[in-house]
């Protein structure tokens, strides 16, 4: 994806990768819900503790706006951009390190203030830097990747620090204190209605018609809900009977359609995002049918 772009061109796209973990977990997704439940355990109703949240967000956006004319000026004179860069980038990821080290609400709400300051202020810089790191000619290739990037950084880097805490978790039995399992289940509650909303929208905005018409769509679909799954049972059927435990598990998953996460891959990443949304739909229509049969298919071959 990145070859035939230079080491600063590279470097400018990846900070945009790496940062966007502060804007999905610190500001909107997880952190808001770890403060409630650390604001509710010192005493804090949830009311107040959401309207705590909010004076804290204009806080640190607020600060933002009336720093920035001065930040751009500081910027302007020579050497002093990057190391001003460097001070908001370290201000950030020292903030939001120090967010696993305290238990006081109130410190949570001042270092997320700093931190929100320190992702805010170097991405003044950040932007600024694309000036330096490309061409004119290059620059909306590189911006849009960028960009993109971005998004994907939002998503990748949860998913992976998820997986592996999990997994550490799991084998070392490690146990969970509540203040962590109730977030962890408000954001796993969440998790299949949001994916509806965002599928619903592109779905408004698509040609239902042609889900129906497209030869195409039908194949794909014929490889995820029945090629994949017969070729799960097939290697599951040559695994120790010891094994075939999981069968079930693994069949389901495996013949399960096409996840609405897609849509919102193809949409940001600029490709056919309504083509995106008729397979969804037209994979979801006809797991009804492939599901049960693949599960049928399963316990007759000792699977369930």
């Amino acid at each position: 994806m990145l070859k035939g772009y230079t080491k600063a061109e590279k470097s400018w796209m990846l900070y945009d990768w790496a940062n966007s973990a502060f804007a999905t977990i610190i500001a909107a997704i997880i952190l808001p819900i770890f403060f409630k439940e650390i604001a509710h355990q010192n005493g804090v109703s949830d009311v107040d503790a959401t309207a705590f949240w909010g004076y804290a967000t204009s806080c640190g956006t607020l600060i933002c706006a009336v720093l920035a004319p001065f930040m751009g000026t500081l910027g302007d004179f020579k050497g002093m951009k990057k190391r001003l860069f460097t001070f908001f980038m370290l201000l950030g990821v020292i903030s939001s390190a120090l967010l696993a080290f305290t238990g006081n609400w109130k410190a949570l709400l001042a270092l997320y203030v700093l931190g929100t300051l320190g992702f805010n202020g170097s991405c003044v810089y950040y932007d600024s830097f694309l000036l330096d790191v490309t061409t004119e000619e290059r620059m909306d290739r590189v911006s849009t990747l960028g960009y993109g990037l971005g998004y994907i950084g939002g998503s990748t880097i949860p998913l992976v620090l998820s997986l592996l805490g999990g997994v550490m978790i799991y084998f070392c039995r490690i146990p969970v204190p509540q203040f962590l399992r109730t977030p962890m289940g408000a954001i796993a509650g969440m998790n299949a209605p949001l994916a509806m909303i965002v599928l619903g929208v592109y779905l408004a905005r698509t040609d239902l018609k042609a889900i129906f018409t497209r030869p195409r769509l039908y194949a794909l679909s014929a490889v995820r809900l029945v090629v994949i799954p017969l070729l799960t049972i097939v290697c599951l059927m040559l695994l120790p009977a010891g094994w075939r435990q999981i069968g079930t598990v693994l069949i389901i998953v495996n013949a399960a359609p096409i996840g609405s996460n897609i849509a919102v891959y193809a949409q940001r990443l600029g490709l056919d995002s309504s083509y995106a949304v008729q397979m969804v739909c037209l994979s979801t229509l006809l797991s009804l049918i492939t599901l049960p049969a693949m599960l049928s298919l399963a316990a007759a071959l000792g699977f369930a």
